[in-house]
């Protein structure tokens, strides 16, 4: 009983105004189902909805749309009926009972609402109105903890910004502080959210960033621009990166909103670029080249984007050529990686910013001793272990940067398991990569994974490998530079453009005279040494420092994941 008089007591807070009689006898689910036609049902309550919107039955009839809907599994009319019962009837009995009808703090019903943001109509204010009246109700029924949820959040601080609800502005924004300082993607998302930026600017920012909840703040952004800033150059250019940089590039409308262009601005080398992209997406290179070349010769010879036309003309000229020799050398490194080799070295190093803008060195050390089942890892910087870990047959060993003392214990620690998977679109021909860290704790397991990475058909077989990098040649913006010696060996530069920049990314691959593959690096990371061979060259691994040491008996496995978890941020950073 209490529970029903909150209900009543809701809705009398939210309703005041005059009853409105249905003109006709609303349908009836009965009067169908008795006769199996459900789907009859369905059509005519939409059609009396869309007639009567206003009548006083016409939520009954949208929560029996929504259950009829359900029962029949037509995903449409559930949509449609769910909108309705959050966003037209609020304060109805049928919106009440729907929305009792979810556990306290329901994550389904978390979902739906994020669901229903991403759905609406993110250019009409009275949409967000309507999403803030119906998450107000919500939030006096389950509580304010029903916004724990920050993607949820998210949605709900733009939309209260766009209706002007207060309320629910305050609510939410005062959680974002903390959370915009991590160096995460929610973060980086966060922090853009929360500047004082222009709107471009953000709209700039957030199209860098991955995840559901920067493509919502994208979308909300682009849909509050005016006619007026959504026809500007400045739009246009982004929109043309948008499209070309895409999942799935429209050259044809990238090509109509260039010549929309002014045209002084559309022969121009960044213009260049794109158009000849554009051209090599349609597999119509000679045409690229075309481009490119013309639009070298009028560029300023000194400029970066005549360094990059020219390579990128080239690239192209010669792509075919360059592709077959970096794949047999790929090919040859990957044969050779299947060797029966006893040990393992690799190092990594990369730099990074320091809060005094002072450049750091980080570097990754892994030692594999097949023989002993032993594995060694170490991550440094500027030369100073941070972290260390070790485990072998008998024991492990673990050092964290939090301690100044090595943790040894007399029983094995656990192995790293890491699971590569790239797989391919049959309808598109995109390639999907998903890769995944997880522990066990045997070593023939770890053994086995580092195979099975390399035994993936796009790296371990040459039809596989020559089908992975005609597709990312085709349909990327990414071309080969030429080969040159380097060490001892064959180096193989690869360069690339990224939406909005004209410095190319670099990268490469550096393999030795035997065709083992020597390093790589791309952008500030660099996978300096890569070794196989007996014990002798576990010699590079450095050594750990002379500290105190705490002997236990079994693996501290949550100490072990805490170091993880460091090492982890240390890499997102």
């Amino acid at each position: 009983m209490p529970f029903l008089k909150t209900k009543i007591l809701v809705i009398s807070l939210f309703s005041s105004q005059a009853p409105i009689f249905a003109e006709d006898r609303i349908p009836f689910y009965e009067d169908y189902l008795q006769n199996a036609d459900a789907l009859g049902f369905l059509e005519n309550a939409e059609a009396y909805l869309i007639r009567s919107p206003e009548a006083l039955e016409a939520p009954r009839v949208a929560m029996d749309l929504m259950m009829v809907g359900k029962a029949a599994n037509q995903a449409k009319a559930v949509s449609r009926a769910t909108d309705l019962l959050l966003f037209r009837y609020p304060k109805s009995l049928p919106t009440l009972q729907f929305l009792s009808s979810f556990e306290k703090g329901s994550p389904r019903l978390v979902n739906l609402l994020k669901l229903k943001a991403e759905q609406g109509n993110l250019e009409q204010k009275e949409f967000a109105i309507s999403f803030c009246r119906s998450l107000l109700l919500i939030t006096r029924i389950h509580g304010p903890e029903f916004l724990k949820d920050v993607s949820l959040r998210i949605r709900a601080y733009l939309l209260a910004t766009q209706a002007g609800v207060k309320e629910i502005e305050d609510l939410t924004f005062s959680s974002f502080k903390e959370l915009s300082e991590k160096n995460n993607p929610l973060g980086k998302c966060l922090k853009i959210l929360m500047s004082e930026k222009d709107r471009f600017s953000k709209i700039e920012g957030l199209s860098k960033l991955s995840g559901t909840d920067a493509k919502f703040c994208l979308s909300f952004y682009l849909a509050q621009l005016t006619p007026e800033e959504s026809k500007s150059d400045k739009m246009v250019r982004f929109k043309i990166n948008q499209i070309l940089f895409g999942k799935s590039p429209d050259t044809k409308l990238a090509r109509e909103l260039l010549i929309s262009l002014p045209e002084k601005l559309q022969k121009i080398p960044p213009w260049d670029a794109l158009l000849a992209f554009s051209y090599h997406l349609e597999e119509d290179t000679p045409k690229a080249i075309q481009v490119l070349q013309a639009s070298s010769e009028t560029a300023e010879k000194d400029s970066e984007w005549h360094d990059m036309l020219v390579s990128y003309a080239d690239g192209l000229t010669f792509l075919e050529n360059r592709k077959k020799l970096l794949v047999t050398a790929l090919g040859k490194a990957i044969e050779k990686m299947n060797s029966d080799s006893d040990c393992l070295f690799i190092q990594a190093d990369w730099e990074s910013n320091a809060s005094d803008s002072k450049s750091l060195k980080h570097s990754l050390f892994l030692g594999v001793d097949k023989p002993k089942k032993k594995i060694e890892i170490q991550l440094r910087k500027e030369k100073k272990l941070i972290m260390g870990y070790q485990s072998s047959a008998g024991d492990s060993s673990l050092f964290g940067p939090d301690s100044d003392k090595i943790f040894r214990f007399e029983s094995p620690g656990t192995y790293p398991v890491p699971k590569l998977s790239i797989n391919r679109d049959n309808l598109t021909g995109s390639f999907s990569y998903n890769f995944n860290l997880n522990f066990g704790s045997s070593f023939a397991e770890f053994l086995k994974s580092g195979s099975l990475l390399l035994e993936n058909p796009y790296i371990g077989t040459s039809k596989g490998r020559e089908v992975l990098w005609n597709y990312t040649l085709a349909n990327k913006f990414i071309w080969l530079e030429p080969a040159r010696a380097a060490m001892g060996g064959t180096t193989y530069p690869i360069s690339s453009l990224s939406s909005g920049t004209s410095i190319p990314n670099r990268a490469s691959v550096t393999f030795d005279l035997q065709g083992n593959l020597e390093s790589a690096k791309f952008g500030a990371f660099t996978l300096s040494s890569i070794h196989m061979g007996d014990a002798s060259i576990l010699k590079q691994l450095p050594n750990w420092p002379e500290v105190e040491i705490e002997q236990g008996d079994e693996f501290d496995f949550p100490k072990f994941m805490k170091m993880v978890s460091m090492m982890g941020a240390l890499a997102q950073k």
